[in-house]
């Protein structure tokens, strides 16, 4: 106090101002110490095993906070939970998290989607959920639906609609007739329709990616020559058909 009035005393700007200084040195309030304390984390299982058999033994919550050295009201949580639940834990009613942007009907319609069309990308994925359903999602979703329903991505099988079994095994019958050097091979550097066939496609977890289209190649070109089992034949050239 003394010490302030000395300074008030030899102050040099207007007596005003220092009166002024002096007033709020004298009551300004003390700083306040704030201390983070941080929340406990959660019981031990071990720790939670042992509440859970002393209750069972029928011991007073009281004590048995003192002696596993735990807060009181987590053993009344346990002992309520017990008698309202029949379990330490109490149940949980409903899903944690945010709802799903996807519910089970639209989850429905992407699998009917993917059994006509298993051919199908996840982008066109996410464009099939907005037209049909209105939904906006990111392909992340459509990965997290597939996995969830046991989907996964593989090599797809084209298998013709005017797939004949007769005619294919009286061909396989033919080419059992046939000796090696009776062949003529094309080389396979050839473009048709096939170049844009999807080759990867969806189908459940453990069954094959069978999808029900054309065949037909179309119009194609060989590029390199015609070959037998040992040599290359003179008939180079670009072909079409």
């Amino acid at each position: 106090m003394i010490r302030l009035y000395e300074e008030f005393e030899n102050s040099t700007p207007p007596p005003i101002i220092a009166f002024k200084k002096l007033i709020l040195k004298l009551f300004r309030p003390p700083r306040l110490q704030i201390a983070f304390i941080a929340m406990p984390g959660p019981l031990p299982a071990s720790l939670r095993s042992r509440i859970l058999r002393l209750l069972l033994l029928h011991w007073a919550p009281w004590a048995i906070a003192e002696e596993v050295h735990c807060c009181p009201a987590t053993v009344y949580n346990i002992q309520e939970n017990l008698f309202m639940y029949n379990s330490p834990f109490r149940p949980q009613f409903r899903p944690k998290g945010a709802p799903r942007k996807v519910f089970k009907a639209a989850e429905n319609g992407l699998i009917a989607y993917l059994e006509e069309q298993p051919w199908a990308m996840q982008k066109e994925m996410v464009w099939y959920i907005w037209e049909e359903w209105g939904i906006n999602v990111y392909r992340s979703t459509i990965s997290r639906i597939l996995k969830r329903r046991r989907w996964s991505n593989k090599k797809g099988q084209r298998v013709e609609v005017r797939q004949n079994d007769e005619l294919r095994l009286n061909w396989v019958a033919d080419m059992l007739r046939l000796t090696a050097e009776q062949l003529v091979f094309v080389d396979e550097s050839l473009f048709n329709e096939t170049t844009s066939w999807r080759h990867q496609a969806y189908a459940p977890v453990g069954q094959p990616a069978r999808y029900q289209a054309s065949r037909t190649r179309g119009h194609c070109w060989s590029v390199l020559p015609a070959y037998t089992k040992d040599e290359y034949l003179s008939c180079t050239g670009i072909r079409e058909g």
